[in-house]
């Protein structure tokens, strides 16, 4: 991972969510732009710029959890468990997703993000 994949994403996130990088933001403005993260859409705009912006440090913070998560849900449902309730951070649920789909043909029945 190189200074070159930082600067890329930094710039990336600058260009999306411009409001992160106001100089005068308080930590109360910056809270409330976390929390707008929460939905869904805003969540996987985000993984997509992270993904393509610094693809190592994506990998490293976001992939490898992601796969590591969806195959040990897998393996409970292969040990016959018939549900499963996992609580993940927001930008983890599209990349568990897309494990389960992959490796089982699986997809998530609910996806609640509070």
């Amino acid at each position: 991972l190189g200074s070159t994949d930082i600067a890329a994403l930094d710039e990336a996130l600058e260009k999306e969510f411009p409001e992160l990088y106001y100089a005068d933001a308080s930590p109360q403005d910056f809270q409330a732009i976390l929390e707008g993260v929460r939905d869904q859409a805003t969540t996987r705009r985000l993984r997509e710029k992270f993904r393509n912006a610094a693809p190592g440090l994506f990998s490293g913070l976001v992939g490898e959890r992601d796969e590591f998560m969806g195959r040990n849900l897998l393996k409970s449902l292969q040990a016959g468990r018939k549900r499963i309730v996992a609580v993940v951070g927001s930008i983890h649920v599209q990349g568990i997703e897309e494990y389960l789909v992959g490796a089982a043909g699986l997809r998530a029945v609910d996806a609640c993000i509070v």
